[in-house]
C-alpha cells in the first residue's frame, strides 16, 4: 500500500498541468492591461509541470514579474518536445526548455534565442547537503543489477530519445565503466517509469524530482546520478527561449523578462522554505513531499564551460550532427562568473 501511495503521489503532479493549461490565455506578444499605476505586458511562458520551473511561479506569486512590467500566464506542455516548436510557431513567445533541445535546434539554423539559464544539476560551489540528488539511474529493489557496468543488452527508460536524458544516461553509464553503446532505450513519460520498472518492462528507469523521492521511498536502487556525473558536476542543463523574431521585435519585453526571471531565480535559492510552498501552488504535492523532494539549483546566468561539455557529448552521441560553440548559441547572455 505504501509503495502504491508514494507513485500516486508523484503522479498527481502531471493532474494540475491539465488544470493550469485549460487555465491559460491565449499567448499575447504586446498586450497591456491596466494595472495601479503603470501598465503591464501580458505574456505566456512555456513550461512543464516540474520542480524546475519554479522561480516562474515564484515570480509571479511574489509579483516580482509586474515589478518588471510584466503579466505571466504559464501555458503547461506536458512533455518537452513541443516546447521549442511553440516559440516557432509563435503560439507562445517565451519557453523553458531543455538545453540539448536548444542546441539541436540553434545548430540546425532554427531562428532560437538564448535568454537566461533555468537550473544547474547542483550548486555551481559544490552539491547540497539534500538526501539524494535530483536526477537518479535506478533499478527494482530486487534487481540483481547494482551497477552500470551490468547494464550491457539491457533497457532503460528515458523521457525522450535524442534528449538531455539520453545524453546524461550514456554519459554516466559510460564514466561508471559501462559501455552506453550496447544499452537500449525507451521512451517514456516520467510518470509511467516507475510502472514500467515494477511490470518488467525496463531493467532501469532515468527520473528527476518529483519521482526520484517516490521510487527511494518504493526501495528502488541507485545506480548513478546522470545529471551530476558529468566532469562539471552542476550541469546547465536548462534554460529559458524565444525566437529571434520575437526579441526583435519586443526587445523590451525580452529585456524585462530576463531581468524578472533572474530576480526570480534568486528569490527561490535565498527563500527555500518559502520556495517550497510554492510548489504547492502549481503542483499536486503533498506539503510532506513538497518539503522531502531536492530542488536543484535556480540560476538565470549561465555557464559556458558545463554548456560546452554538454555539447562536446552531444556530438560524441550522436545527438548533436556537427560541432558547437555554445559562445554563438548564448548571444549577449549573461554568464556566471566563477
Amino acid at each position: 500500500m505504501r509503495r502504491n501511495q508514494t507513485l500516486l503521489s508523484a503522479a498527481a503532479v502531471l493532474v494540475s498541468a491539465a488544470l493550469l493549461t485549460s487555465c491559460s490565455g491565449s499567448p499575447s506578444s504586446g498586450s497591456s492591461n491596466s494595472a495601479g499605476a503603470g501598465e503591464l505586458t501580458s505574456i505566456t511562458v512555456g513550461v512543464l509541470p516540474i520542480v524546475d520551473v519554479l522561480p516562474v511561479y515564484v515570480g509571479i506569486q511574489e509579483g516580482i514579474f509586474k515589478k518588471h512590467g510584466l503579466e505571466v500566464t504559464p501555458s503547461v506542455a506536458q512533455g518537452g518536445a513541443a516546447l521549442i516548436p511553440s516559440v516557432l510557431q509563435g503560439s507562445v513567445p517565451i519557453t523553458f526548455t531543455n538545453t540539448i533541445s536548444h542546441m539541436i535546434a540553434y545548430n540546425k539554423g532554427l531562428p532560437v534565442k538564448y535568454l537566461a539559464s533555468a537550473v544547474y544539476s547542483e550548486s555551481p560551489s559544490g552539491p547540497s547537503s539534500a538526501d539524494h540528488p535530483a536526477s537518479i539511474l535506478a533499478t527494482a529493489p530486487d534487481s540483481p543489477i547494482t551497477s552500470v557496468k551490468q547494464l550491457a543488452g539491457k533497457t532503460i527508460s528515458i523521457n525522450a530519445l535524442k534528449g538531455i536524458q539520453e545524453l546524461a544516461v550514456r554519459n554516466a553509464v559510460d564514466v561508471g565503466g559501462g559501455d552506453s553503446s550496447t544499452v537500449k532505450f525507451l521512451a517514456l513519460p516520467l510518470q509511467q517509469a516507475q510502472g514500467a520498472l515494477e511490470a518488467g518492462r525496463v531493467d532501469a528507469i532515468s527520473i528527476n524530482e518529483p519521482f526520484t523521492t517516490a521510487a527511494l521511498k518504493a526501495g528502488d536502487q541507485i545506480i548513478a546520478h546522470p545529471f551530476t556525473d558529468f566532469k562539471i558536476p552542476a550541469a546547465d542543463y536548462a534554460d529559458y527561449t524565444t525566437s529571434t523574431k520575437y526579441a526583435d521585435a519586443h526587445p523590451d519585453v525580452v529585456k524585462n523578462f530576463t531581468a524578472a526571471i533572474t530576480e526570480a531565480s534568486e528569490w527561490a535559492r535565498t527563500h527555500e522554505a518559502a520556495a517550497r510552498k510554492v510548489l504547492l501552488t502549481y503542483t499536486k504535492l503533498s506539503a510532506q513531499d513538497a518539503q522531502e523532494i531536492t530542488l536543484p539549483y535556480y540560476e538565470a546566468q549561465a555557464d559556458p564551460a558545463s554548456l560546452q561539455e554538454l555539447a562536446d557529448l552531444a556530438l560524441k552521441y550522436k545527438i548533436l550532427d556537427k560541432p558547437l560553440d555554445v559562445t554563438s548559441m548564448l548571444g549577449d547572455a549573461a554568464v556566471l562568473q566563477k
